[in-house]
C-alpha cells in the first residue's frame, strides 16, 4: 500500500486520467485505486495541469465505476468555474464532465451553468455528436436543474435533418 502510494505521488495529470480511464473502461472499480488517484489528483500542484481532457476523463472514469470523490469533484469544479480552462473544452470535454457530475449526484448550480454557457457559445452544440447531445441532455434533467436556452438549443439541433437518426435507441430513451 505504501509502495503503490509512493508511485502515484510521481504521476502527472495524465498518468492519473489515463489510469482512471483505463481502469474504468475495462470496469474495474478498485476503490482503493480510484481513492488514490482522487487523492493526487486533489493536490494543488497537480490539478492546475490537467488539460481539459485529462479533467473530463478523470471525472467520466469516476462516475463510470461509481466512486463517489466528493472532495475531488468540489475541486475540479472550483477550478473549471475559476480559471479560463472551460474555454478549451470541446463538445465531448463538457458532455463527459456534465454526465459524471450528474451520474454521481453531484450538484454544482455553478458549474452546470458555466457548461451551459459553454455549449452555447461560439456553436459548440454544433460540434455534438447524438451521445453528447444526449448526455448533456439527461445531465441537466437528471440534476432538475433548467436551463431554457441549453434545452431550445439542443431541440435546435435535434430537428436538424437527419441528425435524430444517428441516435442510439439508448440515447433517445
Amino acid at each position: 500500500r505504501t509502495l503503490a502510494r509512493d508511485f502515484l505521488s510521481t504521476f502527472n495529470a495524465q498518468a492519473v486520467a489515463n489510469t482512471a480511464w483505463a481502469f474504468a473502461s475495462l470496469q474495474v472499480p478498485d476503490t482503493v485505486l480510484f481513492a488514490d488517484l482522487a487523492a493526487r489528483a486533489r493536490a494543488r500542484d497537480l490539478l492546475v495541469t490537467f488539460k481539459p481532457q485529462e479533467l473530463a476523463n478523470t471525472v467520466w472514469a469516476m462516475a463510470t465505476v461509481g466512486q463517489q470523490e466528493p472532495e475531488l469533484m468540489a475541486a475540479i469544479a472550483e477550478y473549471v468555474k475559476q480559471h479560463r480552462v472551460l474555454e478549451a473544452f470541446n463538445p465531448k470535454d463538457v458532455a463527459h464532465v456534465a454526465w459524471a457530475f450528474a451520474r454521481l449526484g453531484v450538484v454544482d448550480e455553478a458549474l452546470m451553468a458555466a457548461l451551459a454557457g459553454r455549449i452555447l457559445q461560439g456553436g459548440l452544440l454544433d460540434g455534438c455528436n447524438a451521445q453528447e447531445v444526449a448526455n448533456i441532455a439527461w445531465a441537466f434533467a437528471k440534476l432538475r436543474l433548467l436551463e431554457p436556452n441549453l434545452f431550445v438549443q439542443i431541440a435546435r439541433r435535434t430537428c436538424i435533418p437527419g441528425f435524430l437518426a444517428t441516435f442510439k435507441p439508448q440515447e433517445v430513451a
